[in-house]
């Protein structure tokens, strides 16, 4: 099993697939709009960046579901599963299912 861990300010992300349902006629039938943000799950995070002498530690965890725009980040590959690599300042929320 490859291990990430990212550096700086990144962050390791796996996209949530909307389910998508098909109709009785076959129309495929999506959950949400094309331009709605996306969803992901936080898989690794760095441990932070220093701003000036300022330490700034990454706010989200893994684990954490949050919310992002479409087509950020870098897309990678590893055990056939595909990640995206974020900068923490590209999320736009973390969300709760309370």
């Amino acid at each position: 099993m490859t291990v990430l861990k990212p550096l700086f300010n990144k962050i390791v992300v796996r996209k949530i697939v909307p389910e998508q349902k098909v109709s009785a006629g076959g129309i495929v039938l999506t959950g949400a709009p094309k331009d709605f943000p996306d969803t992901a799950t936080v898989i690794a995070t760095s441990d932070g960046i220093y701003e000036g002498n300022v330490f700034r530690p990454i706010r989200v965890k893994a684990g954490d579901v949050v919310l992002l725009p479409k087509d950020t980040g870098t897309e990678a590959k590893f055990d056939g599963i595909v990640y995206h690599v974020i900068n923490e300042l590209d999320i736009f929320a973390i969300v709760n299912k309370d």
